[in-house]
């Protein structure tokens, strides 16, 4: 079972690279910036006389940040797995390889 956790736990590591890939596909980086900039919009003064601009401002602000929530959700995942296989391993505790293998 600890050889189990170990090829899980390679396994994982090797999924960083696939999600630092999709994180650059995703554009997360530029669409955390375009979040902070329409943000930022909805300080000015003007911002809520234009009930349609402000509602379909509002709603892209959502969406960008749901976008980046179910990224980051992901790697948070992949790094929790990780770190319970290696403490798995370093424990020698074979009963978190069902839960480490199925994540």
């Amino acid at each position: 079972m600890i050889i189990q956790l170990e090829e899980a736990k390679n396994r994982l590591k090797s999924l960083r690279g696939d999600l630092e890939e999709l994180g650059l596909a995703l554009k997360i980086e530029s669409t955390k910036e375009r979040v902070e900039e329409l943000e930022s919009s909805t300080l000015e003064g003007d911002f809520w006389a234009d009930a349609q601009r402000s509602s379909k401002l509002l709603q892209e602000i959502k969406q960008l940040k749901d976008k980046i929530e179910k990224y980051e959700s992901l790697w948070t995942l992949l790094e929790d797995t990780y770190s319970l296989a290696e403490l798995a391993i370093e424990e020698n505790d074979e009963s978190y390889t069902d839960e480490v293998v199925s994540e």
